[in-house]
C-alpha cells in the first residue's frame, strides 16, 4: 500500500469498515510512513468514537459532494473542461517535481537515520528472517578477506545472533554473572567504523533465550524483544524504548516473535496458544490455542507454520489465524523447530529427525533421522537444507545427502548461513573458525580470525560478514 492508497482508506479504518487483509496492508504502511501515520491521528482526533455515526453521515455527505462535483465539471462545454485539465496538469507537475527534488535529497541523506527498511540488505530476524531459514536473498558478496574492524563487548556476547539494518548492527549479550535471567543487554554499533550507537542494560526478565526460540526483530526502525513477559519495542536510531506489548489473555507471557506486513506474532510462554497483534498498536488482532505445546513455528508467504508437542503439523493464515490445513501425528513428537522455503516446511525435532511437508497440502514427503542433527541446527535455501554445521546438504526433494564432508572438525552448535550463493559455517580445524563453502560443498575459503567460540554463526549485511563469540565482535571485509 502506497500512501495514496493509504489516505484512501483513512475514512474506511476511521468507520472499521476495512477487511481483515486491508486492515493488515494499512497498519503495515502506516508503520513504515510517518507523515500518514501523523496524518491518520489527526483525522482520527476529529471523529472521535462518540461521534462516529455523525462521522460516517459527514463521510457519506462529502462523498457524495465530490460524486456531484464530478458530474458539474462532466457537463461543463468541452473548452473549459479542457481549462481546468490543463491547469490541473500544471499544478501536478509541479508537485511530481518537487516529489522529485525531495526524493532526490531524502534519498542521499545517511543511511542511519532513514526511516524505511531495505529487504534483501539486512539481517532482521534472530535467525535471518522469519521462516527461520538463515538464508539472505538478493545478495552479491565476496570472499571475507581480513578484520575490518573489532569490537568487545559488555556481557556474554555471542549469546544472541546479531542483527542488521540501514548501517546499525545490535548485539544483544547475556549478564555476565548468574542468575542468566535476571538481566541482559543490548549494543547498537555502526556497521561501517564499529563505532557504539547505544547500549541498554535490563535490571531483570528473560533476555538470555536458553529455550533457543527467536525472540528478536528489527523492522521499519523498531527493534522488537521479547523478555519472556511482553515484548518490549525500541527506536533502532536511538535506541529509545517507545512502548511494551502485552501478549493477549490468558497466555500469561510472551516466547517466540516474529514480524511481516504490520503484524508481530508470537507464542505463550507455555507454548500452547500462538496470536497476533499490530506492529504499531499492540492490539490483539488474533489468538488461538496451538492444539499442543508449540517451540518455534514458522511465518513465510501470509501462513504460520507450526509443529505441537504430539506430532501434529498446521498451517494458520498468518492475517486473520484461521487453519487451513492440520495433519494429526504426521510430524516428530516433542520439542522442535520449523523452517520453510519455497514450497516445503522442515520439522526438525530433539529427536534428531527431520521430516519434510508440502507447504501446499501439509502431506509429509520424507523423514530422516540423523545423529546428532537437532544439536547443530539448519540452514536452507530453495534447494538444500544445510546440516551438520554445513558439514553436510540434503537435498529438498526427497531428503537424500547431496553431499558430505567428512574432514571437517570443530563444534557442532552453530547453524550455518547461505547468503551471495555461498554457505558461512563454522567447520574448520579451529571451534568457531569461520569457513565459507559453495553450495556444492567446496570449500573455497576460511578466516581464522572469526570469534572463537561463537554458536550463533555468521550474519551478513552491505556487503560485509559479521560474527560474534568469546566477547568479541567482528567485522568481516569481502573482496
Amino acid at each position: 500500500m502506497n500512501c495514496t492508497q493509504a489516505r484512501d482508506a483513512f475514512n474506511a479504518a476511521i468507520l472499521q469498515e476495512l477487511s481483515i487483509r486491508e486492515k493488515a496492508d494499512f497498519e503495515a504502511h502506516l508503520c513504515s510512513c510517518r507523515n500518514c501515520q501523523a496524518e491518520y491521528e489527526a483525522l482520527g482526533a476529529q471523529l472521535t468514537p462518540s461521534s462516529s455515526k455523525r462521522a460516517k453521515a459527514q463521510r457519506v455527505a462529502a462523498l457524495e459532494e465530490r460524486i456531484l462535483a464530478a458530474g458539474r465539471l462532466e457537463l461543463r462545454p468541452r473548452h473549459t473542461r479542457r481549462k481546468l485539465f490543463w491547469a490541473f496538469s500544471a499544478v501536478g507537475g509541479a508537485a511530481a517535481a518537487l516529489v522529485f527534488v525531495l526524493f532526490h535529497f531524502l534519498g542521499h541523506a545517511p543511511a542511519l537515520h532513514e526511516s524505511e527498511d531495505v529487504s534483501g540488505d539486512a539481517w532482521s530476524f534472530v535467525d535471518g528472517d522469519s521462516a527461520n531459514s538463515r538464508h539472505l536473498e538478493g545478495v552479491e558478496l565476496g570472499m571475507p578477506t581480513r578484520v575490518l574492524w573489532e569490537k568487545r563487548v559488555p556481557g556474554l556476547a555471542g549469546t544472541y545472533k546479531p542483527l542488521a539494518w540501514k548501517g546499525l548492527v545490535i548485539i544483544g549479550t547475556a549478564p555476565a554473572k548468574f542468575p542468566l535471567s535476571e538481566g541482559g543487554g543490548l549494543t547498537a554499533l555502526e556497521a561501517r567504523s564499529g563505532k557504539v550507537v547505544w547500549q541498554k542494560t535490563f535490571a531483570k526478565g528473560d533476555y538470555y533465550k536458553a529455550k533457543g526460540f527467536p525472540d528478536r526483530c528489527l523492522l521499519d526502525g523498531h527493534l522488537y524483544v521479547t523478555d519472556g513477559r511482553v515484548c518490549r519495542v525500541f527506536d533502532a536510531v536511538s535506541g529509545e524504548a517507545t512502548a511494551a506489548y502485552a501478549a493477549p489473555e490468558p497466555q500469561g507471557g510472551w516466547s517466540y516473535l516474529a514480524a511481516a506486513q504490520g503484524q508481530l506474532y508470537g507464542g505463550s510462554r507455555d507454548g500452547r496458544t500462538v496470536f497476533c497483534v499490530a506492529q504499531c498498536s499492540g492490539k490483539t488482532v488474533w489468538s488461538r490455542p496451538a492444539g499442543g505445546r508449540v517451540f518455534v513455528p514458522a511465518l513465510s508467504g501470509n501462513r504460520l507454520y507450526l509443529q505441537t508437542s504430539d506430532g501434529d503439523v498446521a498451517a494458520l493464515d498468518a492475517i486473520d489465524g484461521h487453519e487451513i490445513w492440520r495433519h494429526e501425528d504426521a510430524a516428530p513428537k516433542g520439542k522442535a523447530a520449523v523452517y520453510a522455503a519455497r514450497d516445503r516446511i522442515l520439522v526438525l525435532a530433539n529427536s534428531d529427525e527431520l521430516a519434510c511437508f508440502d507447504a501446499a497440502s501439509g502431506q509429509r514427503l520424507w523423514l530422516r533421522k540423523i545423529p546428532l542433527l537437532y544439536q547443530s541446527g539448519l540452514a536452507l535455501d530453495r534447494e538444500a537444507a544445510y546440516i551438520l554445521a554445513g558439514r553436510a546438504a540434503l537435498d529438498l526433494g526427497d531428503g537424500h545427502i547431496l553431499w558430505q564432508r567428512t574432514e571437517a572438525v570443530g563444534g557442532l552448535c552453530t547453524p550455518p548461513t547461505v547468503a551471495g550463493g555461498r554457505l558461512f559455517a563454522s567447520t574448520g580445524k579451529k571451534p568457531g573458525s569461520l569457513n565459507v563453502l559453495s553450495a556444492s560443498g567446496e570449500l573455497l575459503g576460511a578466516t581464522e580470525d572469526a570469534a572463537r567460540e561463537a554458536c550463533d554463526g555468521a550474519i551478513v549485511s552491505e556487503g560485509r560478514i559479521f560474527t560474534v563469540g568469546g566477547g568479541r565482535f567482528l567485522a568481516l571485509t569481502c573482496r
